[in-house]
């Protein structure tokens, strides 16, 4: 009876040690990867169950990144943005699958394929072969420059002043996938052409108010300047602002009074400008998940949100730019993950949505599955190395890092309510990988090479089974349970390495 009481004990009283596990497997994280600052959130349903910041949020005055620290998300920024269009789409004022001529008042086509009209679909799925050209870099300059900015015709029609050659790609439209930031800043401009309003109006009006979301496409609309990220670079040792060094004082507020909202969207920067907190942007993934309500406030039809999140372009091999595996399907304004293994994998079995985004030093990632009701944001600010590669996924290794610590640590009890146990100065986590034939395979995380101890116990304290496994190595690995011979209830997998305890239930129903 001792051992069933020290089981239960471990099982009952570690629960409550998780977010301590999170919170130095972050900062381990952090400080391994050499981060400015950092924001890392997990939802489930309709609740944010974990919400940790690390480092600062402004390196030059020693402000800490906190849950009220906006930073910059970039191409997140893009769902945003797809979101704002689909709910004009609900009210009826365009249909997916019209010529973009007839929103935007003037023929916009690739020469290559004029008889093909170019639709919202295709620019929402990047398949429209409209891509980011010297062209738009050259528009962009001058709208930030000029009052009134330039119009978007000025690029998009084949006499237009900022108009070359390289904004097409030879393929025809609908049929290959190239990621363009310029397919959102035409979603934008459409977004003020259907609605008569100016992008950064009409997304706070209809997404940011209703969900009580202190975010916005106009920093002008920050009511703390001392809340906003800096983005940082590292050159030599020493950090260097790239944007957003605002000082605690808002710019100059940019005289629009001449602009006529529809003429070009591109200024407020729907591809990649909100400005937004983890926790806020937290609030609008939760409403994604959950069908398009958000605590009782419905953004859009659940109906919408599924036809948003489902295949409009699956890679083939050839039909389209993967971005070294990264992007290998997508909905409406969001990527799809697969799960192929060394690619676009993050949370083992599960199918997510969401978006990333990289600019100025910045990177950010938001995904999350529907259909189980979890999600997981990261943010940081910066790093003092360049980011590298992940050696399991085609995901920096910071973003794998972390994403799959808020899966596995976090989000992982609520769906399978394993245990996540924790003693000394060292975390350690197990997970139920797969079960095939009469193995359950799991995982764990060992800081240092050396041997494992595995025992199994019934749901009564009595050991059933146990064996010892070397490890010439550290860090994920994995142990395979042999059940053969074991009859079905519920079972205790207590692992024990460099004095270290780890206590996985499973459940064998055969």
């Amino acid at each position: 009876m001792l051992k069933r009481f020290l089981i239960l004990f471990f099982v009952f009283s570690f629960i409550d040690l998780s977010g301590q596990n999170i919170n130095l497997q972050l900062q381990n994280i952090f400080e391994d990867h050499e981060l400015m600052g950092m924001s890392a959130v997990a939802v489930y349903n309709d609740s944010i169950i974990y919400s940790g910041n690390f480092g600062k949020a402004d390196y030059a005055r020693n402000i800490p990144v906190t849950d009220s620290t906006l930073f910059r998300i970039a191409s997140i920024s893009k769902t945003v943005a797809a979101t704002a269009l689909m709910i004009l789409y609900e009210k009826g004022y365009f249909q997916l699958d019209e010529d973009i001529g007839n929103i935007l008042g003037y023929k916009v086509r690739n020469p290559d394929f004029p008889n093909v009209a170019i639709t919202p679909r295709m620019l929402l799925s990047h398949t429209s072969s409209i891509q980011d050209c010297i062209g738009y870099y050259n528009l962009m300059t001058d709208a930030y420059k000029y009052n009134p900015p330039p119009s978007l015709s000025r690029l998009l029609t084949d006499t237009g002043y900022y108009h070359t050659s390289d904004l097409w790609q030879n393929k025809m439209p609908g049929t290959y996938f190239m990621y363009s930031n310029l397919n959102f800043g035409i979603i934008g401009t459409m977004v003020e052409k259907l609605s008569g309003e100016c992008f950064d109006n009409f997304c706070m009006n209809h997404i940011f108010y209703p969900l009580k979301i202190a975010g916005s496409y106009n920093v002008q609309d920050v009511s703390n300047m001392n809340n906003v990220a800096v983005l940082y670079r590292a050159y030599a040792g020493k950090w260097y602002p790239q944007a957003d060094n605002f000082h605690g004082t808002k710019p100059q507020p940019r005289n629009l009074d001449e602009y006529v909202a529809g003429n070009n969207g591109i200024i407020f920067s729907p591809h990649a400008g909100l400005h937004i907190s983890a926790t806020d942007l937290a609030r609008f993934m939760m409403m994604h998940i959950n069908g398009g309500i958000y605590r009782g406030v419905r953004i859009l039809q659940d109906s919408t949100v599924r036809l948003m999140h489902s295949p409009q372009w699956i890679f083939n091999g050839n039909n389209g730019d993967n971005y070294y595996g990264l992007f290998r399907s997508w909905g409406l304004g969001f990527q799809l993950t697969t799960n192929t293994k060394n690619m676009d994998n993050i949370a083992s079995q599960y199918i997510l949505n969401g978006h990333i985004g990289e600019s100025y030093g910045l990177v950010s990632d938001m995904f999350f599955n529907s259909d189980n009701k979890f999600g997981m944001i990261f943010m940081t600010n910066g790093s003092a190395e360049p980011f590298e590669c992940s050696n399991s996924s085609a995901f920096y290794a910071v973003e794998d890092e972390v994403m799959r610590s808020l899966f596995e640590m976090v989000i992982q009890p609520k769906l399978e309510n394993y245990v996540v146990s924790s003693t000394g100065n060292k975390y350690k986590t197990g997970l139920v990988l797969n079960k095939m034939g009469n193995h359950f395979y799991m995982r764990y995380y060992l800081s240092s090479a050396g041997v494992v101890h595995c025992s199994v116990f019934n749901y009564i304290g009595q050991q059933v089974s146990g064996f010892n496994k070397n490890f010439n190595s550290y860090g994920r690995e994995q142990l395979s349970i042999d059940t053969k011979g074991l009859a079905n209830g519920l079972y205790f997998c207590v692992i024990e390495a460099d004095g270290n305890t780890t206590i996985q239930r499973f459940q064998i129903n055969r």
